[in-house]
């Protein structure tokens, strides 16, 4: 009975910090699931069209999203598209973008008076600065680089505040510069 314990309470110390791992970075991994099927998708339907596909650097499903540098390139003797990749983690949640291009994400939690009805509470607001990414790639001659920004997945509502208004993104939008894209919206571009 005392070895019974002894092997039950091991396997609970070694994989209750597995476990709580598990639970702390489910989301990021959905993330990163989520992006590899996208870009698999977007991949094959550029080679269908007869583009050749180039990731920027190594694993480029994990880049992060305010990184400096394109992560996809996508491109045929006269047309290249960069793409910078960019996602919600917690997709359940929404997002300001305000002008400066600082961003505010906000939670839903229910009313503890109406489940039914769902009030929005602010969980942290910070300066962060979206990706405005830059391009180091000398292109073909004749060549012209669209830059895109492929929005997967996505959060819940994603609303332009420009100090007045509010207006919620959508597909074909620009943002600094580069045009919000989903994954069928880029197949659909090519």
């Amino acid at each position: 009975m005392t070895i019974a314990i002894i092997v039950l309470s091991v396997i609970v110390f070694v994989c209750s910090p597995i476990i709580v791992l598990f639970i702390l970075f489910f989301p990021y991994a959905l993330t990163v699931i989520k992006r590899i099927s996208a870009l698999k998708q977007i991949e094959k339907a550029a080679e269908q069209k007869g583009y050749k596909v180039f990731a920027l650097h190594p694993m480029s499903f994990f880049a992060r999203n305010t990184g400096a540098d394109f992560d996809i390139l996508i491109e045929n003797p006269s047309r290249a598209i960069l793409i910078k990749l960019w996602s919600a983690v917690r997709c359940e949640n929404s997002l300001v973008i305000k002008r400066d291009g600082s961003a505010l994400e906000v939670s839903a939690a229910p009313d503890p008076i109406n489940a039914q009805q769902k009030r929005k509470y602010r969980v942290h607001e910070k300066k962060r600065k979206l990706p405005r990414p830059t391009s180091k790639l000398k292109l073909r001659r004749g060549q012209t680089a669209e830059k895109i920004l492929l929005y997967y997945p996505r959060y819940d509502m994603t609303l332009l505040d420009n100090g007045k208004t509010r207006r919620e993104l959508s597909d074909g939008d620009k943002l600094f510069g580069m045009t919000v894209c989903s994954p069928d919206s880029i197949k659909d571009l090519l």
